[in-house]
């Protein structure tokens, strides 16, 4: 259901498996708190200049390598976090 939420199919999902609905809507909370805190990070070190610097405010951040491939490659984090594949999608997500 995680999957089906990230990819934006809720409403798909929903016409054929109503039943459903509450569970997708939680998860689909659950990944906006998330987006939040993941983004929030983000707005603290996006524009730090130099390299070592960056590093160091990333030191203890779960999300320091998603966050050095949105910088390496000019992609948004969210993107990054977007091509992940699923099982670590669901890692970051712990949900």
């Amino acid at each position: 259901l995680i999957g089906i939420c990230l990819a934006g199919e809720t409403s798909e999902i929903l016409v054929y498996y109503p039943e459903i609905k509450d569970k997708l809507v939680q998860i689909e909370m659950d990944i906006q708190k998330f987006k939040t805190v993941f983004l929030s990070e983000w707005d603290k070190v996006k524009d730090i200049q130099v390299q070592k610097d960056f590093a160091l405010a990333l030191k203890s951040s779960p999300y320091k390598k998603l966050f050095f491939d949105a910088r390496r490659y000019g992609k948004e984090p969210w993107e990054v976090f977007l091509e992940l594949p699923v099982k670590f999608q669901f890692e970051f997500l712990s949900l």
